[in-house]
C-alpha cells in the first residue's frame, strides 16, 4: 500500500466576532476568530493492517483510528468583489491530533498532535436573506506550516528517544510519518457560514490532498 493515500480530514466550528467594518455585504469586513476542531487521519488501519500482514489468531482484526478534538484561533479579511461574488483571506493557528488502538495486536495507544499555521484563501458566495442575517458559502486551498509535532504512548516504557526502547519508533513512524515528517500540507476548505451584524458562526470540511 502506498502511504500517499494517507490524509487528514479536518472538521471545524467557528465563532467570529468582527472587529471592524459595517454589517452590509458591501463592506470589507475583518476579524477575529476561534472555534473547535475535530481531526482524523484516513486509511491508518489498512496501512498498519498491510505493514503487521495479519494477526495469526485475529485474521480479520482492524485497529481503530480515533478523531481527536483540539481548537483553531486566528484572523481573517472579507472583501467584496462583485456582487455577491467576493474573498476571504485567514491566517489560522490550528493543533490537530488523532489516535490510534492497536488492539488486537498490541495493548498499546498511540497519539499524536501536529501544530499547523495555516494560509487560507477562499472565494466566498454570500446570500443576502433581509436585514442583518446573511448565509454565506465559500471554498478554497489552505496551505499549512507545521510549527510543531507531538507522539505519545498509552505504555509509559514507550517513548520516543528511548535507546532502550528503539521499537517504538517504527511503531509510531506508521501513523506519524505522512503527517508529523511533513513540514507543509496541502488542503482544500469548504465552508458554509451565517453572519448577523458583527457575529459570525461557520462550519468547514477540511480535506489533506496528500
Amino acid at each position: 500500500m502506498n502511504t500517499d493515500v494517507i490524509r487528514t480530514s479536518i472538521a471545524a466550528v467557528a465563532i467570529v466576532v468582527w472587529t471592524a467594518g459595517r454589517s452590509d455585504a458591501q463592506s470589507v469586513q475583518w476579524g477575529a476568530k476561534a472555534g473547535i476542531t475535530s481531526s482524523s487521519v484516513s486509511e491508518v488501519a489498512d496501512y498498519y493492517d498491510w505493514v503487521l500482514c495479519c494477526h495469526p489468531l485475529f485474521p480479520h482484526a482492524r485497529v481503530d483510528s480515533q478523531a481527536g478534538i483540539n481548537g483553531t484561533a486566528g484572523v481573517f479579511v472579507a472583501a467584496p468583489i462583485a456582487g455577491w461574488f467576493g474573498v476571504q483571506g485567514e491566517l489560522l493557528y490550528s493543533r490537530r491530533q488523532h489516535a490510534v488502538d492497536l488492539q488486537p495486536y498490541e495493548n498499546v495507544t498511540l497519539s499524536f498532535r501536529r501544530d499547523y499555521v495555516d494560509a487560507v484563501a477562499l472565494a466566498r458566495a454570500t446570500i443576502p436573506t433581509g436585514g442583518f442575517s446573511r448565509f454565506y458559502a465559500a471554498a478554497g486551498p489552505v496551505l499549512g506550516f507545521k510549527v510543531g509535532e507531538d507522539a505519545k504512548s498509552s505504555d509509559p516504557s514507550l517513548r520516543v528517544g528511548n535507546p532502550a526502547t528503539n521499537i517504538c519508533a517504527v511503531q509510531f513512524l506508521a501513523y506519524g510519518a505522512p503527517d508529523l515528517l511533513r513540514p507543509t500540507q496541502m488542503s482544500v476548505a469548504a465552508v458554509a457560514g451565517w453572519t448577523f451584524r458583527r457575529l459570525l458562526v461557520e462550519v468547514r470540511f477540511t480535506q489533506g490532498l496528500t
